[in-house]
């Protein structure tokens, strides 16, 4: 099935590797994403950074043991440092002082309303985002209930990637998936460049004279969705 897909398994674009208030100034954290090792820390001025796990002088793995120097990160090896755009900073001991030539890749991090999401590209070294996320107005509330920690859940799901979005252009499965007592309505689907919006109608508690969803009757519930 997986050759029916892209060369790689994962398409490009933004996403989440955390959660902000899990890593704290000066916080390294092993990652693995992508099918590959990454490591993440948080600079002393708050700026979040993530790379390529390995150290490019001998390969030790930085997001073991590693350490935030200001806004670097030292290779728990040789002490090597190493800046927030990949760059070799610092070499502690002899007399090159540093090799400032030498870059890890480094991939474009933001912070989105609690959200630490990287920007993926498989054919894109220097990975250049083609979009940002979007704001969420919201969010930016004082009476918006936030994320986390009681909206975070992790769900293990052994598909492409592809396929749980697929949902969002797939109404007809929530009638036998779901349980629902008809097929689901589509009142609209506008694809804009990289984004699309979909708005579907579905019938909550069709064919019952109460459920703990629909205590008064069957109702129609219209769900966006914007990917």
């Amino acid at each position: 099935m997986t050759s029916r897909f892209p060369k790689s398994p994962y398409p490009k674009g933004w996403f989440q590797v955390g959660w902000s208030h899990d890593l704290k100034k000066g916080e390294v954290k092993a990652l693995k994403n992508f099918g590959q090792n990454l490591v993440m820390w948080r600079g002393q001025s708050g700026d979040i950074f993530v790379q390529d796990a390995y150290c490019l002088h001998l390969g030790a793995h930085r997001g073991i043991q590693g350490k935030v120097v200001g806004n670097d990160l030292a290779c728990p090896w040789h002490g090597w440092e190493w800046n927030g755009e990949g760059r070799n900073s610092r070499i502690p001991y002899g007399d090159d002082g540093c090799k400032p030539n030498l870059r890890i890749k480094t991939y474009p991090v933001v912070d989105w309303h609690g959200i630490i999401a990287v920007w993926y590209d498989h054919d894109d070294d220097l990975g250049i985002p083609e979009w940002e996320l979007p704001e969420l107005s919201e969010a930016l509330r004082d009476d918006f209930y936030p994320m986390f920690p009681h909206g975070a859940r992790k769900w293990t799901v052994k598909s492409h990637i592809q396929m749980p979005v697929e949902n969002a252009v797939d109404p007809a499965h929530i009638s036998y998936v779901h349980g629902s007592s008809e097929v689901a309505t589509v009142r609209e689907f506008t694809p804009t460049d990289h984004r699309f919006y979909s708005e579907v109608a579905v019938r909550y508690g069709g064919g019952k004279a109460s459920t703990a969803l629909t205590p008064e009757g069957a109702k129609i519930a219209e769900i966006g969705r914007a990917s």
